[in-house]
């Protein structure tokens, strides 16, 4: 049973240099929550791939468990798949609603600045695979430009046929030491 009380942070590199101290807090990740987190679910008979919600908190929030590190050099995300959610209360909320109903479509906005080309083909490859009734924004010559507008209109439902799925190809942006500093460009 793991919870947030039991990770120890102070050994965690600093987040200024986050990128270049990649290696070591993916390292870090392993041994502190990763490694006894897939092996309960090992030991628990769950069937791969394990299916993982986390509430990382505080300063955890910047670190990508998904991407933790064993010592031979294998992810988290090559025996769980792996979500992020806010809050408890946030998972328990959406966990009790309606299921939408496979094959209505969705939204799916990739490479909006234009300097992700790979995040633009994978992108319309999830579209053109699971949401073909979807609709995409992205980047240059699309039909739709991904703008904030156009995604929050798509949000608020102001589109026909909206749909409760996103999937988002972009860049984030976290200022580590400001608060409320996450966003995605």
């Amino acid at each position: 049973d793991i919870r947030h009380r039991d990770v120890d942070t102070s050994d965690a590199p600093p987040a200024p240099r986050l990128r270049e101290a990649l290696p070591t807090v993916t390292a870090w990740a392993w041994e502190a929550a990763m490694a006894r987190v897939l092996d309960h679910c090992h030991r628990s008979g769950f069937t791969r791939p394990y299916r993982l919600v986390l509430v990382p908190m505080g300063q955890l929030g910047i670190v990508p468990w998904h991407a933790a590190r064993s010592p031979s050099g294998r992810y988290a995300l090559q025996d769980a798949v792996i979500s992020y959610t806010a809050s408890a209360r946030l998972l328990c909320d959406v966990a009790g609603r309606a299921r939408i109903p496979p094959d209505r479509g969705g939204l799916v906005v990739g490479n909006p600045t234009g300097d992700l080309v790979h995040a633009g083909v994978e992108a319309t490859a999830i579209r053109d695979r699971f949401y073909p009734d979807g609709r995409y924004l992205g980047a240059g010559d699309t039909p739709s430009p991904a703008t904030p507008e156009a995604v929050l209109s798509w949000l608020a439902g102001t589109v026909a046929d909206p749909c409760g799925v996103m999937h988002l190809a972009c860049h984030g942006v976290v200022e580590v030491g400001a608060a409320n500093s996450s966003r995605l460009i």
